[in-house]
């Protein structure tokens, strides 16, 4: 969910129930603004840059762009080996990252148009979010590693650059489960097994 200010906010959904949710009272209401597309469609995150309103579509296995409010999309990009689309975010309305491996060699990608072009990183693996420090060059991320191996990751990634090169910062103790969140100049980390 992507609120904008108190009122309006954006959801991301499925083909099924509706691609696109959008409230205007506070998420008291939720209407569908877009319940288009062939195939099947998932959006794990949506956020609105200077291009419009970017999604990464989990099941469609790319990005999507609107510049109408959410009512059309059209693929801005694909990875080169089709997977799933994980986690997505930006640092403002022009730099953003996403995760696009799920079980391929993927690398992630990243983008300085708002989401009108995107370009691979250096690094890519399984990670369902990556976290983004808003208005800063710097973006987080606690992949969990190829979740169909038995070669689990609790590694803390870091981007100085918008996500065009990720560097190993720590490796934590403990499994992680990819979520990561930031608040109040803290890292908030989800654990799996024992954490």
């Amino acid at each position: 969910i992507l609120m904008e200010d108190k009122l309006t906010g954006w959801a991301a959904g499925d083909h099924m129930t509706g691609r696109i949710w959008h409230t205007s009272d506070g998420g008291g209401t939720w209407n569908v603004d877009c319940n288009t597309g062939a195939g099947e469609h998932l959006g794990n995150s949506i956020r609105r840059t200077i291009q419009g309103l970017v999604v990464s579509d989990f099941l469609g296995g790319d990005i999507e762009l609107s510049t109408d409010e959410g009512k059309t999309f059209h693929t801005v990009y694909r990875p080169p080996n089709q997977d799933y689309i994980l986690g997505m975010d930006f640092t403002d309305s022009v730099h953003g990252a996403a995760a696009t491996t799920f079980r391929s060699s993927n690398k992630w990608a990243f983008t300085a148009d708002g989401g009108l072009s995107w370009h691979e990183s250096n690094y890519g693996t399984e990670s369902w979010s990556l976290r983004a420090m808003k208005g800063t060059s710097t973006f987080f991320a606690i992949p969990e590693g190829l979740s169909n191996t038995d070669d689990y990751l609790s590694e803390v990634m870091r981007s100085d650059n918008y996500g065009q090169t990720w560097n190993k910062i720590r490796t934590l103790p403990f499994r992680a489960t990819s979520d990561v969140e930031i608040g109040a100049g803290a890292l908030y980390i989800q654990t799996g097994h024992g954490g």
